[in-house]
């Protein structure tokens, strides 16, 4: 007589181990892989009230790209140049 495949002799009561185990042993490995976040990278905004009083995290200085980055240079030009005029 042919032997059954092994994952159908798993009882229903294990089905919730195996996964729980598979899906913390991939993100472990893909976590591994690719590199962990860093905490400066992480907006605070989107942690749970809870969970923000644990992280120390220092927020990084914003770089500016494209249009809105030229215009805060401009604007700040504009006020060194002319202080009274810009407010």
């Amino acid at each position: 007589m042919e032997e059954v495949f092994y994952l159908y002799r798993v009882s229903y009561l294990w089905y919730t181990l195996i996964g729980v185990l598979t899906a913390i042993s991939v993100g472990l490995l893909v976590s591994f892989l690719t590199g962990a976040n860093k905490p400066q990278d992480v907006d605070p905004r989107l942690l749970c009230p809870a969970i923000r009083r644990f992280i120390s995290y220092e927020p990084k200085r914003k770089q500016n790209n494209g249009v809105i980055g030229e215009a805060q240079e401009l604007r700040s030009v504009q006020k060194k140049l002319l202080p009274a005029a810009v407010k």
